[in-house]
C-alpha cells in the first residue's frame, strides 16, 4: 500500500538548520497532483528488483503507468534507505549513507525557499519560492520516453513545438517504445486502458537501426545480414 501526502505538492526546506526538511519522500510514500491526475513517488517497472522516481498517472488508468523517470541509469535497489528531499536548493534522490545518487542540478539563489511542485499536467517543477512564476527547472525540458500534452523546450538557444487536447478531459500521450515506434495512446473511460490512435513510422524497415549494423531490412520486416556479413551472435539473432 502507498501512503499519499495529499494536495498540491511541496518539498520545503523552509527551515534554517540544513539537516531538518519540513517534508521527504520515503519508500511507500506518494505525492498526488492537487486534481489527482498525476503521482510522484518510488516505482519498480515489471519484475525488474530496481526502483525509480519517477511520475505515472492517477487513479484514471488502471495500470500504473510513467510518463517520467528520474533516475533511468542510477536505478535505487534498497529504497527503505533512499529519500528524495530537498537540499541546497535542489532536488535530490539520496542513498543509504546520504550522498546523492541524482540530482537536479540547480543553483538557486535563496536555497531555503525551494520547493518542488507537481502540477496536474504531469510536470514537476522546482521554484525559487511557492509564489515563483519562473521555474529553476522543470521535468517537460527533460522528457524520458513520454510526451505529454503541453510540454518540450523553449530557451535562448532552441524552441520546440508542443500540443494541446480538443477535449482536456481527455488522457492521451505520444510514447516512444523499445522498437522506435512513435505511438499517440488514449485512455478509455470504461476500461481506463490504453488505445492506440496512430503510431509511426508504419513499416518496421523504417524505424532507425531496426536490423543494426550491417543488417538489411526486407519487404517483410525481417532482418538479413548484408554480403559478407555474418551475425556476431547467432543466439541472439534467431530470437
Amino acid at each position: 500500500m502507498f501512503e499519499t501526502i495529499p494536495a498540491t505538492l511541496y518539498l520545503v526546506t523552509l527551515l534554517r538548520s540544513r539537516h531538518i526538511l519540513s517534508k521527504s519522500l520515503f519508500c511507500n510514500q506518494t505525492i498526488v497532483s492537487s486534481g489527482g491526475n498525476f503521482v510522484l513517488g518510488f516505482f519498480t517497472p515489471g519484475k525488474s528488483s530496481n526502483y525509480y522516481i519517477g511520475i505515472w498517472y492517477g487513479d484514471k488508468v488502471s495500470e500504473q503507468t510513467p510518463v517520467w523517470v528520474a533516475n533511468r541509469e542510477i536505478p535505487v535497489r534498497d529504497i527503505y534507505s533512499s529519500e528524495l528531499k530537498v537540499s541546497d536548493g535542489n532536488l535530490g534522490l539520496f542513498n543509504e549513507s546520504q550522498v546523492p545518487i541524482w540530482s537536479q542540478n540547480i543553483s538557486s539563489s535563496n536555497s531555503t525557499s525551494v520547493v518542488a511542485v507537481l502540477e496536474d499536467t504531469g510536470n514537476l517543477l522546482l521554484r525559487d519560492g511557492p509564489n515563483s512564476s519562473t521555474p529553476l527547472r522543470q521535468s517537460f525540458d527533460h522528457p524520458t520516453h513520454t510526451w505529454l500534452p503541453g510540454a518540450f523546450i523553449r530557451t535562448k538557444t532552441e524552441s520546440h513545438f508542443t500540443y494541446s487536447l480538443y477535449n482536456p478531459d481527455t488522457i492521451s500521450r505520444f510514447v516512444i517504445d523499445i522498437s522506435g515506434l512513435i505511438k499517440q495512446q488514449s485512455c478509455s473511460e470504461s476500461n481506463k486502458q490504453w488505445n492506440v490512435f496512430w503510431s509511426l513510422p508504419r513499416q518496421e524497415c523504417q524505424v532507425y537501426a531496426y536490423c543494426g549494423a550491417s543488417g538489411s531490412c526486407n519487404e517483410n520486416s525481417s532482418c538479413d545480414c548484408l554480403t559478407g556479413f555474418q551475425p556476431t551472435s547467432e543466439q541472439n539473432w534467431n530470437r
